[in-house]
């Protein structure tokens, strides 16, 4: 089950309120974006807006600056590669052209199009389910919600969605929500499993 969403909610214990264990205590695989995902993409806006204000030597700062971040990961994912079991995740330029067939390529909300893009990614890889994770009222939280609906009803795919609204409040609402999704997830992947025994 893949997990998109606001990054500093989606990557903070306190302000997501301990979701992922909560979520691996109920049975499931949880998949997260790295944090690295987001200082790409800033790095990918810059270039960009670069390119269009016609900074040559910014770009190829940017790009140079890319390719550095790049394989300062790699060495350090080499020390860890033997301990962790960790997934190749794809470039932001790979996530920006799973996301132009959703969202139009000029529209700059930043967490919108990262969310839709490894929503994408993560259903093609297998996921059960995607949740969305934001601070609560968050607008571009919820522009996502809407686009999987969107994304629903164009590749025909039910796949199971919650968006997780995060106030603090630990809401025992959210909590029912959230085992009564995992249910779904689990429903949702043994019918993927059945299908694909049967093809």
């Amino acid at each position: 089950m893949g997990v998109v969403g606001e990054i500093y909610v989606r990557n903070n214990r306190f302000a997501n309120e301990n979701l992922y264990r909560f979520l691996e205590d109920l049975g499931l695989e949880v998949w997260l974006p790295p944090i690295t995902e987001w200082i790409y993409f800033i790095n990918y806006t810059s270039k960009r807006w670069a390119k269009k204000l016609g900074w040559f030597r910014t770009v190829f700062r940017y790009i140079i600056e890319s390719q550095y971040l790049k394989w300062e990961e790699k060495k350090f994912i080499n020390l860890v590669k033997d301990v962790l079991d960790m997934a190749e995740d794809l470039d932001v330029e790979e996530l920006m052209n799973l996301t132009k067939k959703y969202v139009h390529p000029e529209f700059e909300g930043g967490e919108v199009l990262l969310s839709v893009g490894k929503a994408v990614e993560y259903l093609s890889h297998g996921a059960g389910g995607i949740i969305n994770v934001i601070p609560f009222a968050c607008m571009p939280g919820n522009i996502v919600t809407a686009i999987f609906k969107k994304i629903k009803e164009e590749e025909g795919i039910k796949f199971p969605t919650l968006t997780v609204p995060c106030d603090g409040q630990k809401s025992l609402g959210t909590k029912m929500r959230i085992e009564a999704f995992v249910e779904q997830v689990k429903e949702f992947f043994n019918s993927k499993k059945q299908n694909f025994k049967k093809t």
